[in-house]
């Protein structure tokens, strides 16, 4: 089954492969029956789950004018999360209350994301999974979502500009776009490539490459061509001797960008990040 599933990989890199890295998928694939696991190699994921979530909630129940105290404040929207891996960030947005679907280009992931929602089903019936890929989504004329996602993802992609492109393509006008990840900088370098990969050892040597790390600038720029009006960004620190992640203004490392798409007739407002 290995060489057949191997050849179906293949098959379906070739054809949607206009953003897709295919070492990347190949290399985070591998990691799949681990993603779960909170003391394994994506320990880091895990421990920075609950701030990440926290970041979105805030965000979103501002803009869509949601209950924050609410246990379930999305329960009438659609969330679509790009590159989801096993379903670490998806099943905590379907807890939400949200509608969404989660896709991943790597068929073990994808996989494993559902086995695990096996486990809690009853309370995960507004979640599903497909191993796709944003452009493909647009392909088919998905219906547009009211919120997309793509966290920890774009330092992997191989373009850019058309992974992006794609993301805002699946947002409904009115709706949100959220991207975290990690600036190409030497303190970067020195925390997630030297620290971490070597050092603490917190990740697989190789998980990174910092020569495709993104500046905020850049993704900022690209996702204003895009006509999103980017309203926020924001750092996520992590504390090794605490072993905890905070928000922070510092997005020198891991940081996040908050836009919205706007509705037809609106103009879109200046957020002073210039």
């Amino acid at each position: 089954t290995r060489p057949m599933q191997k050849l179906l990989t293949g098959q379906f890199l070739r054809r949607f492969s206009s953003s897709i890295d295919a070492n990347e998928i190949t290399k985070f694939g591998k990691l799949s029956a681990d993603w779960w696991n909170p003391n394994g190699a994506m320990a880091p994921l895990h421990k920075m789950n609950p701030v990440r979530v926290g970041y979105l909630r805030s965000k979103l129940c501002q803009h869509f004018n949601k209950s924050w105290i609410s246990p379930e404040p999305f329960k009438d929207l659609r969330f679509l999360d790009v590159g989801c891996g096993a379903g670490l960030l998806t099943e905590s947005l379907s807890r939400l209350g949200a509608q969404t679907l989660g896709i991943d280009a790597s068929p073990s992931n994808i996989e494993v994301a559902k086995v695990h929602q096996e486990k809690d089903a009853q309370h995960l019936q507004t979640l599903t999974y497909e191993c796709t890929t944003a452009e493909s989504l647009i392909e088919r004329k998905q219906d547009p979502f009211d919120a997309v996602f793509s966290l920890e993802v774009v330092e992997h992609v191989a373009d850019i500009p058309s992974f992006l492109h794609s993301c805002v393509g699946l947002v409904k006008p009115g709706g949100a776009i959220v991207i975290t990840t990690i600036n190409r900088t030497a303190k970067s370098y020195l925390y997630t490539k030297i620290a971490a990969e070597y050092i603490l050892q917190m990740v697989p040597i190789g998980t990174h490459h910092w020569d495709k790390y993104v500046t905020p600038e850049e993704i900022r720029r690209l996702l204003l061509l895009e006509g999103i009006d980017v309203r926020d960004m924001t750092g996520f620190s992590y504390n090794p001797f605490l072993g905890k992640w905070s928000l922070t203004t510092d997005l020198e490392v891991n940081y996040g960008l908050f836009g919205i798409k706007p509705l037809p007739t609106d103009i879109p407002e200046q957020s002073g990040l210039n």
